[in-house]
């Protein structure tokens, strides 16, 4: 139990070393970029490179970092288990889209000219 104890606390504290390595990373690079972003050069993008990348690996490294990893498996299975419809069931389905889309239009605007001749009779105003 006191073990259990000691690793979270340990645990919890790797963290926000490793959040706090992050930040300054991240911040180095945003001043970086603003006070020397006209010096770009070979060595210049290396090092951003580089800079990112351990910046994304020390992010995925993190409990943050791997629950979106496991969210991003988790998302590609999904996507693997989809059944997509077919040529033939795609043109259906958007002919039977298309078509209530128009009787739709029809109807809604049959109610407005009915309305605005009702309320045009109930007002007397004539058109």
């Amino acid at each position: 139990m006191i073990k259990k104890k000691k690793l979270k606390k340990k645990n919890k504290k790797l963290e926000i070393i490793k959040w706090s390595i992050l930040s300054i990373l991240v911040i180095i690079l945003i001043l970086k970029y603003i006070f020397y972003f006209k010096y770009s050069n070979y060595y210049y993008n290396i090092i951003l490179t580089s800079s990112i990348l351990l910046i994304i690996g020390i992010f995925l490294s993190t409990q943050t970092g791997k629950f979106f990893i496991n969210l991003a498996k988790e998302s590609i299975h999904e996507i693997k288990s989809i059944t997509w419809p077919n040529l033939k069931e795609t043109f259906n389905i958007t002919l039977t889209v298309i078509i209530v889309t128009i009787l739709l239009s029809l109807i809604l605007w049959g109610l407005d000219n009915i309305s605005v001749i009702l309320i045009s009779f109930i007002t007397s105003i004539r058109l």
